[in-house]
């Protein structure tokens, strides 16, 4: 992207050549000077809007194409306004709901044009069901968990009725805003309940967000769990000291008591230490000292 000219085009090119890159690194095969591998993309996108190439009859700027100044000038002379167009935004991904086996149900099919609302009907998958629960996801995959997870609610009150009797009618409904409504609805009683979900571009930076802090709760339980092995690691050499100090030589018997000791200081100062490894590498140091000496008791028959 050196030079004076920096734009779309440079931006494309460098996106293009880090999906080489990356094909490259998990197929081990360089498809850079391969035209038709590197246009199956664009040939894709077309499928998904039903258009041949022959169909395309000009480009159309959007986003930060439009603040091009040549582009602007161009407007302004009248050369870009023969004809007036309005670009539509579209759903990029699928959504619907989880059901009877956790198969992911499509309700809103991706690249449906907003605002939109589209329903489908559900039934009761159990005798004398009054309550389903309606979760909600974001994907193209089947299996309903295996896609973006964007919220759940309740419906209850259903009439008791044979399973596949009660029918559930469930509503999505997304605005110009890209703000989404979820509806169920029991047919015959008209018992409702609904869920209100943000833009579908927030709902993108949530479910970032949820990744790391899914994360960020995985290293924390990580962390919490080496902590605690080392302190039950050195409140179980304590308890073997008060107990079986007296059967121990002097020497092994010092020896445990130091380490121990200082690995409770340790602990001590370092309570609020987010590194499991550091945990992990002083209950490491605790064992090869105590082990050895563990074993002397036992094999003499004390404990």
């Amino acid at each position: 992207m050196a030079g004076d000219r920096l734009g779309g085009g440079a931006f494309d090119n460098k996106l293009v050549t880090h999906f080489v890159d990356e094909f490259k690194r998990e197929h081990r095969k360089d498809i850079s000077g391969n035209p038709r591998a590197l246009g199956r993309t664009v040939e894709k996108c077309l499928v998904e809007a039903c258009m041949g190439t022959d169909e395309v009859d000009d480009v159309v700027f959007v986003g930060g194409s439009t603040r091009i100044p040549k582009v602007q000038a161009a407007i302004l002379r009248g050369v870009l306004d023969k004809q007036q167009f309005l670009p539509v935004e579209v759903t990029p991904l699928s959504l619907g709901i989880e059901v009877l086996g956790g198969v992911f149900s499509v309700v809103i099919p991706r690249n449906t044009a907003i605002p939109t609302k589209m329903k489908q009907r559900y039934a009761t998958v159990e005798d004398n069901q009054t309550v389903v629960t309606i979760n909600v996801y974001k994907g193209e995959i089947s299996i309903a968990e295996e896609n973006n997870f964007l919220g759940k609610f309740k419906l209850s009150g259903i009439t008791p009725a044979p399973k596949g009797v009660a029918s559930i009618i469930v509503s999505f409904s997304i605005n110009a805003n890209g703000i989404l409504i979820v509806t169920a609805e029991e047919e015959s009683a008209g018992n409702k309940n609904q869920i209100t979900i943000t833009s579908i571009g927030e709902i993108t930076r949530m479910v970032e967000e949820a990744k790391q802090y899914r994360e960020d709760d995985m290293e924390n339980m990580k962390v919490a769990k080496a902590k605690q092995n080392l302190e039950n690691y050195a409140n179980d050499m304590h308890e073997l000291l008060r107990n079986c100090g007296r059967k121990m030589e002097a020497e092994d018997q010092k020896v445990i008591r130091d380490i121990v000791e200082r690995t409770i200081q340790w602990l001590d100062r370092n309570l609020h230490l987010k590194d499991a490894s550091k945990f992990e590498r002083t209950l490491e140091k605790l064992q090869i000292v105590c082990q050895p000496l563990n074993a002397k008791l036992y094999c003499k028959g004390y404990w």
